[in-house]
């Protein structure tokens, strides 16, 4: 009999603890994670999406009106869109996951990648090639425009006169149709994908939570590794530094993209003004200790990111500033936060394969 107890006992244990961790992430299950989605949703991704839109909208006319009639008015009012539509597609960058994934890729790959491929542009140009039946993604995209619009080796005049180009102008022109549609099918994608995104609130590899989880941890590492990383010459291979690679080349607005970006990411992390992941964190057994965490890392970032000092970010990482150092370093702690400890606290699985070295 004492025997047949001792064993019971034993079982009884082990069933406990499985139970308990059963039970995690969260305390007796009471975070409510479909009302977290829907606040993502409602609040956050699709605003961000029909934001973008609008403004794709509105750099297309700004092209167009260009292409058609190139001079100092018309150069100015197409710079400063593409400035505000840099800017929100900064904010929609984060949310690459769902509806703004395609076959051919995320749409932060279809529309951002960079640096511009000048040589391969100035190809499709000569050949009057405005298909984009390619793999090509560095010769269309914000980027491409970037160089169009700013290009540093020539002068206002120069850029408006290089517009007489019928070739040139309908490459302008194209851009811009071809940035709106794609921003275009992302938002109408959302329209449907809404309702089967809030009810998928499991935390299984597939959910809805998982996906954009690894969404933003993807976001995270991209400004680390390559608005960042890569000019400076941190990345595995590179010698010495190439601020030739740093975004947003031409316009001289990587450092405010940089900045703009994490502060996305950031806002994935709170939810802004409404449910957040940092709210789930808490919400989890010993969640308090990780948020605090979090906090105080982020604090750090964001000191890091004040005194970067008010320059182009290429210029920044030819005179090899230290800010720029202590700003990756601040950036590179963060990731265990965000990355390996939030992950295992709320038991979300990282589906991709980072390199990241951290």
């Amino acid at each position: 009999m004492r025997g047949l107890l001792a064993g019971f006992l034993i079982l009884w244990t082990f069933t406990l603890v499985g139970c308990t961790d059963d039970q995690q992430p969260t305390k007796s299950g009471s975070f409510d994670r479909s009302a977290m989605l829907r606040h993502y949703a409602d609040s956050l991704i699709q605003p961000d999406f029909d934001s973008l839109h609008r403004a794709s909208q509105q750099l297309s006319l700004q092209l167009e009106a260009l292409s058609f009639q190139p001079d100092v008015q018309t150069l100015s009012a197409a710079r400063i869109q593409w400035n505000s539509t840099y800017r929100l597609w900064l904010k929609a960058s984060v949310w690459m996951f769902g509806p703004a994934e395609t076959s051919l890729g995320s749409l932060r790959e279809l529309t951002g990648t960079f640096p511009a491929n000048e040589a391969r542009i100035e190809q499709f140009i000569q050949a009057s090639d405005t298909s984009f039946q390619n793999f090509e993604r560095d010769t269309r995209g914000l980027f491409a425009l970037d160089y169009l619009l700013f290009d540093r080796s020539k002068s206002d005049n120069q850029l408006i006169a290089a517009l007489a180009n019928p070739g040139r102008a309908a490459y302008l022109r194209a851009l811009g149709k071809h940035f709106q549609s794609q921003v275009a099918n992302v938002k109408q994608r959302w329209i449907s994908y809404r309702n089967d995104f809030v009810a998928s609130a499991g935390t299984d590899a597939g959910s809805s939570i998982t996906q954009m989880y690894n969404a933003f941890l993807m976001s995270y590492e991209f400004s680390k590794n390559f608005r960042l990383g890569l000019p400076m010459g941190l990345r595995p291979g590179q010698q010495q530094p190439e601020p030739d690679k740093v975004e947003a080349l031409h316009s001289k607005a990587g450092r405010e993209g940089l900045i703009t970006h994490l502060q996305s990411i950031h806002r994935v992390y709170s939810g802004g003004s409404g449910l957040g992941f940092d709210d789930y964190v808490l919400a989890s057994f010993n969640g308090q200790t990780l948020f605090d965490s979090t906090s105080n890392q982020w604090a750090r970032v964001i000191s890091a990111m004040q005194v970067l000092p008010p320059a182009p970010l290429d210029d920044l990482v030819r005179n090899q500033q230290p800010e720029l150092r202590s700003l990756n370093d601040a950036l590179t702690r963060m990731t265990r936060f965000y990355k390996s400890e939030m992950a295992s606290l709320l038991g979300l699985t990282i589906t991709y394969s980072s390199n990241d070295g951290d």
